[in-house]
């Protein structure tokens, strides 16, 4: 933007004046909403990365040791039945798994986005 102070002194020179400061109105314009843009587009990168990412994984961590510390206080009450509560109650590996399908097609379309790039040092754009 200039600072730049002209001296109108006609009709021409004011219709001048106007479309100069039309023009920069417009240039403003236009890079106002190109970084509303990429305030925007940034801002939900940020937000599955920085916020939901990690979230679901210490939500994820924290059931697994819950599920685990879970699975050794019951190993150690039932001693004399271990292998029948054992066999006929699923495992952490058991319950982990029927979520193995959507964690991987998450997963993947998250990469596919682009919004895992942080894990693989890929550059983003």
């Amino acid at each position: 933007m200039t600072n730049k102070i002209m001296n109108i002194r006609s009709v021409e020179d004011l219709r001048k004046e106007k479309q100069r400061l039309q023009r920069e109105a417009d240039l403003t314009l236009t890079e106002i909403k190109t970084s509303i843009n990429v305030i925007k587009k940034d801002g939900q990168r940020l937000a599955v990365n920085k916020i939901v990412v990690p979230g679901a994984a210490v939500g994820l961590s924290y059931l697994g040791i819950h599920k685990l510390m879970n699975s050794f206080k019951d190993s150690k009450a039932e001693n004399s039945n271990q292998s029948e509560a054992n066999a006929s109650k699923p495992g952490l590996l058991t319950s982990l798994l029927k979520y193995l399908p959507f964690i991987i097609t998450t997963g993947k379309q998250m990469y596919d986005d682009g919004q895992l790039s942080f894990l693989f040092g890929e550059e983003e754009e």
